[in-house]
């Protein structure tokens, strides 16, 4: 919905169907750091209730029956006493003469639907933080220090925001025998305490709460374990979890234990961390691999893990929205990730987002289904503020790609004529062995091996003047342009053993060879003779069959429709 002042053609039965789906809607932010993306979540939220109900009372009326429902458990053990505090608590929160309009809005939605979680302690506090500051701000403070400047006091957010791994589970043998009505009955049992926390006002009564909140969950764990549903270790691990301790982080992650959410989110959200499996001496490699994540692939990013785990915890036709990298898409190392992404997932829509982030890393937002069937994927791009639609890519061509790279720049046209040409060709090194160029220079390699100092005065390399007759002409990527070398006499290499990758001599050899550029948005390519070293931004193309003209494979090379083509397969050549 717009933000605007226009009234919102709606029937009031309409009006409060929506206002059930935001109630009844669970969103996770399965590392939410700082909150931003919850709080960002929330906000659209209100502002949803504002366009439907600016006067709030259809909400309150809402929040009234849920407090008397006779079916609710938490009304039911209530005594009278209790019961009419309730009612009194929601009147006090929708009494504009202590707090705006949005106080209640944002209120009863976070305990109601918003989740997070994040690895590290600290950032659960800030997000916490985050979420008192947007409740203070829309109360109207006073003058009287009896009544706490008008600033009531603000709930407990343990049961909303938890620190954990979420990429660890927790190992249930039976899951079955969590469903038992001994131990559905202590978990409503749970659920009643926990709620009575959220909006315990002192402190005596949050301890009270704490206290059987701590001892329903050792019950549980011992019951679980007594029935077989988990083992010894994983009942201690369940029983020593303290979500009131601020300074610890659960090794495990698990929504029905920690958020009683057992029919997965219906929506989850956020911005993954970025990081290689590989780094850090692959810790996380070693962490992760005995998990058997589809997703997983040694020179992987956690990222890819994310995916897989957000598929796991949302619901049946949950939303996945995530940003994160572009390089998934194209990057021949991910075709486990993208074999997974496009049969696990329906695909709704993606947003490029160019330059949005000072990071390094080019990102883009997709919204992901599960379990449904969508038609097409719509591509948008984020341009001077605007969402601005490029095209839709068909169903059909998603699924087809069985981990191939995806371009998601070209539509469905430009694709016809990709694979066309796919179809009727074969592959360059069909006729060509590729090699790369020498690297000169790298600690610890060579023969003997280069020291700190040769890295440093970098004396097998110089430029200028050709110092005597053992130094040879030496290339870079650079150095060549379409159908020409710019070479002049300038640039020249020591070659031999010492060098530390100097490839075999051979290649160099060759009397007649196709050299590329390595990197670029555009293929650069031309011919040389034998009297060059290449350094390894170049590759080295060796025909298999020395019949072929070398002047027509270059003529391809450098073409508008191999250019064309090159968009489509690399990864490094972007149109946006």
């Amino acid at each position: 919905m717009r933000y605007t002042d226009e009234e919102v053609p709606l029937t009031d039965a309409q009006r409060k169907q929506i206002m059930q789906s935001l109630y009844h809607c669970k969103i996770l932010d399965p590392a939410c750091g700082s909150g931003a993306f919850p709080m960002g979540m929330l906000q659209q939220m209100v502002h949803i209730l504002n366009r439907i109900d600016p006067d709030n009372e259809m909400w309150k009326e809402m929040m009234l029956n849920v407090a008397i429902d006779e079916t609710s458990e938490a009304y039911r053990t209530a005594s009278s006493d209790e019961r009419r505090e309730m009612i009194a608590d929601i009147e006090r929160s929708f009494d504009e003469s202590v707090n705006r309009p949005d106080y209640a809005r944002k209120l009863y939605l976070i305990e109601n639907c918003i989740y997070g979680v994040d690895i590290q302690p600290i950032a659960i506090q800030i997000s916490k933080l985050r979420f008192f500051i947007s409740l203070v701000v829309d109360q109207k403070a006073n003058d009287n220090p009896a009544e706490n400047f008008g600033i009531r006091p603000l709930p407990n957010l343990e049961a909303k925001f938890v620190a954990a791994n979420t990429l660890i589970g927790l190992d249930k043998k039976d899951s079955s025998l969590f469903d038992t009505p001994e131990i559905l009955a202590k978990k409503e049992e749970l659920k009643v305490a926990k709620h009575k926390i959220f909006g315990a006002k002192t402190v005596k009564t949050k301890r009270k709460y704490k206290d059987a909140v701590n001892r329903i969950r050792q019950e549980i764990a011992e019951l679980l374990r007594s029935l077989g549903a988990i083992g010894e270790s994983e009942a201690a691990v369940l029983a020593s979890w303290d979500m009131f301790d601020q300074n610890a982080s659960s090794p495990f992650f698990d929504p029905e234990w920690m958020f009683d959410v057992k029919e997965g989110f219906d929506i989850v959200i956020g911005n993954p961390p970025y990081v290689q499996l590989q780094a850090n001496n692959k810790e996380l490699a070693k962490l992760y691999a005995p998990l058997k994540y589809e997703t997983y692939f040694s020179t992987g990013d956690v990222y890819c893990l994310f995916f897989e785990k957000a598929h796991n915890l949302l619901s049946n036709k949950g939303i996945l929205a995530y940003i994160n990298p572009n390089t998934w898409l194209q990057s021949l190392t991910f075709s486990p990730f993208r074999q997974y992404v496009t049969s696990h997932f329906e695909w709704n829509r993606i947003m490029i987002t160019p330059k949005v982030f000072d990071a390094v890393v080019d990102t883009h937002c997709v919204i992901f289904q599960k379990n449904c069937i969508l038609p097409k994927c719509f591509i948008f791009i984020f341009d001077k503020g605007r969402h601005v639609y490029l095209h839709s890519i068909q169903r059909e061509r998603i699924k087809s790609q069985d981990g191939r790279s995806i371009n998601i720049i070209y539509d469905d046209a430009q694709m016809a004529i990709i694979d066309k040409i796919f179809s009727n060709s074969q592959p360059f090194i069909t006729y060509f062995n590729v090699y790369n160029g020498v690297k000169p220079f790298e600690k610890g390699k060579g023969i003997p091996p280069q020291t700190s100092e040769i890295m440093k005065s970098k004396p097998y390399v110089c430029e200028g003047a050709k110092p005597d007759n053992s130094w040879t002409p030496l290339l870079r990527g650079s150095l060549i342009q379409k159908y020409k070398v710019t070479w002049s006499e300038n640039y020249w290499i020591q070659y031999g053993r010492w060098l530390a990758a100097p490839r075999q001599p051979e290649i160099f050899e060759y009397p007649n060879k196709i050299v590329i550029r390595q990197t670029g948005d555009a293929i650069i390519a031309t011919i040389i003779d034998n009297k060059f070293i290449c350094r390894n931004n170049l590759h080295i193309c060796i025909p298999r069959n020395g019949k072929i003209e070398l002047m027509y494979i270059l003529g391809l090379l450098n073409s508008k429709l191999m250019d064309f083509i090159y968009t489509y397969i690399n990864p490094e050549k972007e149109k946006y």
